[in-house]
């Protein structure tokens, strides 16, 4: 009897043991799995207040907008991010690491050398109000009567040409892998092929949204949702979010609603 009594009380303490030893071992391999995400994700860039947009051109060449519309770029040897340029309503950043910014009394500059930039385009007509570059080459504006414009460099006269096109464009962004162009249009994603033709990526509304290839491309929903497309399917990344950008390898940088800035490798899986 006395032997029942023990086997019984030595199985239901194994259970216990097995219990507690599974909870504290599902418990660590969750935080182990957060501490990794959250390694993987966050680089070394400190918190900046009132972070309006972020872009990334190749490896960590990222640029913030700040919503006093100042301009900052990250400099890696002194681990901060430095001025650059104010009064910036939006900008962009290019596969070559070209740098262009549309200014807050219209005007498009860009980025010739560490403290030059010139102006390639004005308008009195046209308020201009989001920018896309793929490289120096090509340079996509969209104005608030929704059109499309499009400015290719001359070398022979060093020069833009600008051509525009009418529609309902909302945002242009140029692919920096095969240099197609995805647009939103009327509060839906499309890859634009031209003013005649155009293929539907999404059927929900979205604000913003950056493009590697034809294939392949990240956008932020109405509700600050970030998503990323590869191959016709889009995939959920994080809630959230107030900016976004992909860099030439495939890296996913965003900004959350705290201002903290937050890189997702290619390699880690959301």
């Amino acid at each position: 009897m006395v032997s029942k009594k023990l086997l019984k009380l030595f199985s239901l303490s194994l259970v216990i043991v097995i219990i507690v030893f599974s909870i504290y071992y599902d418990v660590n391999n969750f935080s182990a799995y957060i501490s990794k995400v959250r390694k993987s994700e966050e680089p070394p860039y400190p918190k900046v207040p009132g972070i309006k947009k972020i872009d990334v051109g190749e490896g960590d060449d990222t640029w913030i907008l700040t919503d006093k519309n100042e301009l900052y770029h990250w400099n890696r040897f002194k681990k901060t991010f430095l001025y650059e340029r104010n009064h910036v309503f939006d900008f962009a950043v290019g596969s070559d690491g070209s740098i262009v910014y549309i200014d807050v009394y219209n005007s498009v500059h860009i980025r010739d050398s560490i403290s030059s930039w010139h102006i390639i385009y004005d308008s009195k007509y046209y308020k201009i109000s989001r920018i896309s570059i793929c490289d120096y080459n090509t340079i996509f504006l969209v104005d608030t009567f929704h059109n499309l414009i499009k400015g290719v460099y001359d070398s022979g006269t060093d020069h833009y040409s600008w051509d525009l096109t009418p529609g309902h464009f909302y945002q242009a962004s140029c692919a920096f892998h095969d240099y197609s162009l995805w647009a939103i249009c009327e509060d839906y994603v499309y890859l634009y092929i031209n003013k005649f033709k155009k293929i539907l990526r999404s059927e929900v509304v979205f604000i913003y949204i950056k493009a590697l290839s034809k294939q392949h491309a990240i956008g932020i929903d109405s509700d600050n949702t970030l998503w990323e497309y590869i191959n016709g399917t889009w995939t959920w990344v994080r809630s959230n979010v107030k900016s976004a950008s992909i860099n030439y390898s495939n890296d996913i940088y965003y900004v959350d609603n705290n201002n903290l800035i937050y890189k997702k490798p290619k390699d880690l899986k959301s």
